[in-house]
């Protein structure tokens, strides 16, 4: 069986347990501080900058993308700022603008709030099949390969 491509989103910073979360297959998840999102960060005073329902990571193996959802201070991808909503916008209001998606690449890092999480990509390895050579000239070699013992001849 080939195995299959993987995401894994790992906390790596912040004031959680460090944690992984491995996606082989398609899907979407919601990150916050909601009960139905996951992974789910604490709603706690530590966790106040973090929105109840803070992005949107898209995840079909082995790409990911991520969106903010508009929250009060932004998603952080390798320190770059991305979404965050207008001032004065309430969470209701900031869900009809349109916020842009970021490819996410191995070793990228995610922030929100104080947390942060890394992401890995695993790729599966394709063998790719090797190519018989004439063991004098170094020509690729089909079927009029002949043998001698020990080695691979060309016909010519």
């Amino acid at each position: 069986m080939t195995p299959s491509a993987t995401i894994t989103l790992t906390r790596v910073e912040g004031r959680v347990k460090p944690g992984a979360y491995v996606f082989e297959e398609r899907t979407t998840r919601v990150l916050g501080r909601s009960t139905d999102c996951s992974p789910q960060l604490p709603d706690d005073p530590d966790h106040k900058t973090v929105s109840r329902h803070h992005c949107l990571p898209d995840i079909n193996p082995p790409d990911i993308r991520i969106r903010d959802f508009g929250s009060l201070n932004g998603t952080y991808v390798n320190g770059e700022k991305t979404g965050q909503r207008r001032r004065g916008l309430t969470p209701e209001e900031a869900v009809a603008d349109s916020y842009p998606e970021h490819d996410l690449e191995d070793g990228d890092r995610i922030r929100l709030g104080d947390t942060v999480f890394r992401v890995d990509t695993t790729r599966p390895q394709v063998a790719t099949p090797r190519l018989a050579r004439c063991a004098k000239c170094e020509r690729e070699l089909g079927d009029e390969a002949g043998r001698r013992p020990g080695e691979l001849l060309c016909a010519a």
